[in-house]
C-alpha cells in the first residue's frame, strides 16, 4: 500500500513538476546547436538526446518507488546526486574530457532528469 501511494503521489507531483520543468525542454533547444558544434552531432542525433531527456523527466514510477522505500528525506539528497552527476557528465563529454557519444549522452541526461523528476513529489510528500 506505501509503495502504491508513493507511486499515487509521485504522478501527481509529476504533474505538477512538469509545469516547473517546462522550461528544460525550451533550454535544450537552446543549447542544441552548441551542442552540434562542439560534438559534431547531427539533428537526429540530438533529437534522440531530447528524447531521453523527456523519458527520464516523465519516469514518475521510479521516483515514487524510491520515495516509498527511502522515504522524501533521503530521495531528495539522491535525486539531488543524479542530477549533479548527469549534468556533470555531460558537462566532461562537451568538453571533451570524456568520450562523447549519442548513448552516453542519452544515458547522462536520463539520469538528470530522473533526479529532476524526483525532487518535486519529494517535497510534496516531505510538506
Amino acid at each position: 500500500m506505501m509503495i502504491f501511494c508513493g507511486v499515487l503521489l509521485c504522478c501527481c507531483g509529476c504533474c505538477r513538476g512538469n509545469y516547473c520543468f517546462s522550461g528544460l525542454t525550451t533550454a535544450f533547444g537552446l543549447l542544441s546547436a552548441v551542442l552540434q558544434d562542439n560534438l559534431h552531432f547531427s539533428t537526429d542525433n540530438l533529437a534522440l538526446v531530447g528524447s531521453f531527456s523527456n523519458l527520464g523527466s516523465y519516469s514518475g514510477f521510479i521516483c515514487g518507488y524510491a520515495i516509498a522505500y527511502w522515504g522524501s528525506q533521503r530521495a531528495i539528497q539522491g535525486a539531488s546526486f543524479l542530477i549533479f552527476l548527469g549534468l556533470y557528465c555531460t558537462w566532461l563529454s562537451v568538453q571533451h574530457i570524456i568520450p562523447a557519444s549519442v548513448a552516453s549522452l542519452c544515458l547522462f541526461t536520463f539520469i538528470a532528469q530522473i533526479g529532476a523528476c524526483t525532487i518535486s513529489p519529494g517535497t510534496l510528500s516531505s510538506s
